[in-house]
């Protein structure tokens, strides 16, 4: 696991304003990250949440920042109502290729707990998506059952 961290604290109403000129302008605001190199992994899976619906300013800058060292990512957002369908099309944009899989889930889902089960699933599918697949020949087809 890993974090990216806004250098700059998004406290009171001047942090909100500057969430939604962040997102409006597509702003890539100074971050910093706490994590190993991502281009060790298989997947990466990005965890962000959606700001006036679009990609978080700060996972916009690391997308952008680290974009040849990501490997295949996966986008999960979280949001108050809407826009993860453009969060995974500016993570798309700035990599330069579709993500392996996407999910969202809304704040009021993350804050009662039912988003459990869809989560445990989308981690399944990440998983599954990313081992190595096995050919799978009908026997009648086989060459070693003739």
């Amino acid at each position: 696991m890993a974090e990216v961290l806004e250098r700059r604290p998004r406290t009171g109403a001047r942090g909100t304003w500057r969430c939604v000129l962040d997102s409006v302008f597509r702003r890539r605001p100074a971050f910093r990250y706490q994590g190993p190199i991502p281009d060790g992994f298989d997947v990466v899976v990005l965890i962000a949440p959606i700001w006036v619906s679009r990609l978080a300013g700060p996972m916009r800058s690391f997308v952008h920042d680290r974009r040849t060292m990501l490997p295949d990512v996966a986008v999960l957002s979280v949001m108050g109502s809407r826009g993860a369908p453009a969060a995974v099309a500016e993570v798309a944009r700035l990599t330069g290729r579709a993500p392996l899989l996407s999910g969202a889930f809304t704040t009021r889902e993350v804050v009662d707990g039912s988003f459990a089960g869809r989560l445990q699933a989308f981690g399944d599918a990440v998983r599954d998506a990313k081992a190595p697949a096995t050919a799978v020949r009908p026997t009648v087809w086989s060459p070693q059952a003739v």
